[in-house]
Order: C-alpha cells, then sequence, then structure tokens
C-alpha cells in the first residue's frame, strides 16, 4: 500500500485553517487535522526565536506529525497556524509535504484578531480555560530580531495584530520561495472558485467535492475594519501595507472615507468598547465582592 500524501495548511489565526482542515476531511479517506496535539505552542516559540535547535524540532515533527499518529490512508496532514514559523523544519521533517499557504484579507484577520483580545496586555486572564498556553506563546516581533525592542513596545495590541499578519506572510513566502516543498497559496476569499485546483494539488479523487463549511466562527461578530479610526488605518497601511499590495493588489481603495463615515465609525468603536468591556468590569466586581458579596448583590435584583 502507497504511503498517504502528506499536507500542510499554514497562515494565520482567524484565516479559516480550522474551515480547511474540516473542507479536507470530509473526503473519505483524508484526515487533515487542525492543530494535532500536541500543538508544541511553546516549542515552535522556541524554535522561531533561535533558542530551539533545529535538529530538536525536525526531530518533533517527525514523531508526532507522522501519518501514524494523525491517520488518513489518501491524505494525512494537519492545519496549525503556528506551523509557519518552522517550514524550514517541516521541510526536512517531511521533504515529500505539499504546503497549502492560506490566507486571508489582513485587516478582517486584524479585525478577528483585535475583537478576541490577542496581544492584549491581559489577553492571559481575558482567555476561556484550558487556552492559556497561546497567549503565553505568542511570537514577538523584538523577539524574533524583526523590529526593535523600542519598537514592540510601542506597538499596542491593534498594531502587534497588524505585525503578526504581516510577519506571518513575509516568513511563509520568504521560506517556500527557498525551501525544496511543493506549495500553493490560497486566498480563503477565493477558495470556491479554486476548490478543483486545490483538490488536485492535495491529491484528491476528482469526484470529492463537498460544500465549503464555515468553522470557529466567534461568538460575537468583531469590529469591522471599515470603523478603525485613521490612526489605526496609518498604522495597518505602515505594517501591512507591502504585504497587502503583493496579495491583495487595490486594498487601499477600499479604506477612502469622508467625515460622515468617521462620525459613525467613531460611533460604532465606543459602542464596541462599552460592550466589550462590561464583562471585564463584571468580574473585577465579582472577585472584588466575595462569595457574601456576590450573593447580596444578587439578593437586589
Amino acid at each position: 500500500m502507497s504511503r498517504p500524501a502528506r499536507i500542510f495548511v499554514v497562515g494565520t489565526g482567524r484565516s479559516g485553517t480550522m474551515t480547511l482542515a474540516d473542507l479536507l476531511s470530509s473526503v473519505q479517506g483524508v484526515t487533515v487535522e487542525h492543530e494535532h496535539e500536541p500543538k508544541l505552542l511553546a516549542e515552535i516559540k522556541g524554535y522561531a526565536e533561535g533558542r530551539l535547535e533545529h535538529e530538536r524540532m525536525v526531530e518533533l515533527l517527525r514523531s508526532t506529525r507522522d501519518p501514524a499518529q494523525i491517520g488518513g490512508e489518501l491524505v494525512s496532514g494537519e492545519s496549525h497556524n503556528q506551523l509557519s514559523f518552522v517550514l524550514p523544519a517541516l521541510a526536512e521533517a517531511f521533504p515529500d509535504a505539499r504546503i497549502v499557504w492560506l490566507i486571508r484579507d489582513g485587516r478582517a484577520v486584524v479585525a478577528s484578531l483585535a475583537g478576541r483580545n490577542i496581544y492584549h496586555p491581559r489577553e492571559l486572564e481575558l482567555r476561556t480555560p484550558g487556552t492559556e498556553e497561546w497567549a503565553l506563546t505568542r511570537i514577538h516581533g523584538d523577539a524574533v530580531g524583526d523590529v526593535s525592542a523600542e519598537r514592540w513596545h510601542d506597538l499596542d495590541a491593534f498594531g502587534r495584530c497588524c505585525w503578526y499578519w504581516s510577519y506571518t506572510h513575509r516568513t511563509i513566502g520568504r521560506e517556500l520561495r527557498r525551501l525544496p516543498l511543493e506549495s500553493m497559496r490560497v486566498r480563503l476569499e477565493d477558495l470556491p472558485e479554486l476548490w478543483s485546483d486545490l483538490r488536485d494539488f492535495c491529491m484528491l479523487p476528482a469526484s470529492a467535492v463537498p460544500a465549503v463549511p464555515h468553522a470557529n466562527r466567534s461568538a460575537r461578530a468583531p469590529m469591522s475594519w471599515e470603523h478603525w479610526s485613521r490612526a489605526q488605518q496609518s498604522v495597518f497601511r505602515e505594517l501591512c501595507g507591502a504585504v497587502m499590495d503583493e496579495h491583495y493588489p487595490g486594498w487601499e481603495q477600499k479604506q477612502r472615507r469622508g467625515i460622515g463615515e468617521d462620525v459613525l465609525s467613531w460611533t460604532v468603536r465606543a459602542k464596541t468598547t462599552l460592550r466589550s468591556s462590561a464583562p471585564r468590569w463584571s468580574r473585577l466586581l465579582r472577585s472584588r465582592l466575595g462569595p457574601a458579596g456576590r450573593r447580596a448583590l444578587q439578593s437586589q435584583r
């Protein structure tokens, strides 16, 4: 029996990596897991920052990402945004692997990341139980040598989300240009139209025609990039503009707006801030009151 084809999907968080994993895995004989365990988050951060040796990363990938661990008779693989930072090790561990480079409009990604408090100063305490490791293993721009320590310190959470999107795709593009890996870039927005090409690239049977799902939806829709302040637009343009020009030519034409739109956007941002602050203040109040105080507060409702 021939070995299954190996597929790895890379990109950023909030770009459809779970959706694509579900899409591919809906085909009989295909298993593409979303963030296979162990996720190797701390190890990947160490590798990206130069603290984990290349040979060790190769060993970890071989021992945890082999088809024997993942499964799949025709195709076996994983969709995991953090694998974007270990492509050299992935190429050595699985030289026959095929890489699907999944990219989504940076404005939509940054809006979603910011809405989920990614890179927020208090991200660790704001995360849902069981997901704290993600906050502890964020890639930092100064630690990977992409920006100075001073610049990283000056960036707020929004700016760091912009940097993350840009850096991830700059890294993927650079590595795929030099590594001997078969790869295909897929814009999430074009996925339905590109399915036949993606099917062939992933070596799926020609009869595989699944419906495109939508996985990992946010419980609350994030504030649209259309309501960003002019300062936020400027930060996005500075940090993401070159990458957007490469993958979404003409994107900036949709950024322009007049005074009326500015007023509307300010109103939306104010409402979003108030709505997102309420749960945090509620948690803080409950923690300060203690059990007896909480019972007294509930009795007054």
